[in-house]
């Protein structure tokens, strides 16, 4: 059993309170007691005495279980002992004092060193700017668990910050409460100097994160994993966000020009294939993507595209739920003429296939 922070002194009515309330917590989420365990970092046996499976019926939680537990999504707060005084082990303590807890979390930021797999977060999140702990888990982590603990100390120490989704987010995110994760200070001064340009915070506040906006920002995400993994070496850059968005001329007006992602892969030849992503949700009609294709158009005849990309051949990849809305994007792009050179692949072809495969 893991040895950690002492349980904290709590009633017989609290324990049994707290217990009550998290087993109703993993029936909604359908969680087992080995799930929980391998989300905060500790063996199902911890998680069923917690629970009073044991013979050992009322073992109260320590704080840093509960912490754990808050982070992927299970609250209760135990009420507050009376006299001021909190029972540790069964025995009287002062409850630290704020300004000791400050000074501890100070010292902790501070002497964070970062590991390989931090700086390959990092500069991830430099390109896609948005990402869930499952999705980073994915790219880096073995486990859930190593997963939500490093995070939390990244983002203690500035590298990461870390927000919670809106209620009604849908999705990937649908029915779940875990962290969404972007470069905090630290991160972006980081992957500023490793890249050798300068690095914005995206989403500094967590106002800007509307559920429909995340949902397909983690699209996008999830988009390029699958070509980071896929092509390996061969993905020579890529990028998300604001840093692609630039102004076109089309309709008749200016118009603001924003693909949801770019990307270069290096041939067998050596020379660089170029293509510009957009990944379609099903919500946009047919005039809303007759606009965009023209767009597309007009940015390529311009010039701009080739100025910006070096490179005179357009490709644009678009990502659709399934083959019905492929056939559909596929008839709009072929109404614009010129027609715009674009490859078409739903999200199962994506899963699996590699970045160069049949998927397109």
């Amino acid at each position: 059993m893991p040895r950690g922070r002492p349980s904290i002194g709590l009633n017989l009515d609290q324990v049994t309170d707290f217990q009550h309330r998290l087993r109703a917590w993993m029936v909604e989420k359908r969680h087992t007691a080995a799930t929980v365990a391998e989300l905060i970092g500790y063996t199902a046996e911890y998680v069923r005495l917690l629970l009073g499976e044991y013979q050992e019926k009322h073992r109260p939680p320590s704080a840093n279980v509960l912490g754990r537990l808050r982070e992927i999504g299970f609250e209760w707060t135990p009420p507050p002992v009376p006299g001021g005084e909190e029972v540790v082990s069964g025995t009287a303590k002062k409850t630290r004092s704020s300004k000791q807890t400050a000074k501890r979390s100070r010292r902790r930021r501070t002497t964070l060193s970062l590991m390989e797999r931090d700086q390959t977060i990092i500069l991830f999140l430099a390109r896609a700017e948005l990402a869930t702990r499952e999705q980073l888990q994915n790219l880096v982590f073995p486990s859930a668990a190593t997963a939500t603990r490093r995070l939390r100390q990244l983002a203690d120490a500035k590298v990461l910050r870390r927000y919670r989704p809106p209620s009604h987010a849908g999705g990937q995110l649908s029915g779940t409460s875990q962290y969404l994760y972007t470069l905090g200070p630290r991160g972006a001064n980081i992957a500023a100097e490793a890249l050798g340009h300068p690095v914005r915070q995206a989403f500094k506040t967590s106002r800007a994160l509307n559920a429909l906006f995340l949902e397909h920002r983690l699209e996008v995400t999830q988009f390029f994993i699958h070509i980071v993994q896929g092509a390996g070496d061969r993905l020579a850059d890529w990028a998300t966000g604001a840093a692609l968005e630039d102004k076109v001329r089309s309709g008749g007006r200016q118009r603001r020009f924003a693909p949801d992602g770019y990307l270069a892969l290096r041939l067998e030849d050596g020379s660089l294939r170029h293509a510009l992503v957009e990944v379609d949700r099903g919500t946009m009609g047919r005039q809303a993507w007759l606009t965009k294709a023209r767009a597309y158009q007009s940015y390529y005849r311009s010039g701009a595209y080739a100025r910006r990309y070096s490179t005179d051949r357009l490709l644009v990849l678009v990502v659709v739920p399934d083959a019905e809305r492929r056939a559909f994007i596929r008839g709009v792009m072929q109404a614009v003429r010129p027609v715009v050179m674009c490859f078409i692949a739903t999200w199962p072809d994506v899963e699996s296939h590699t970045a160069t495969g049949p998927a397109w």
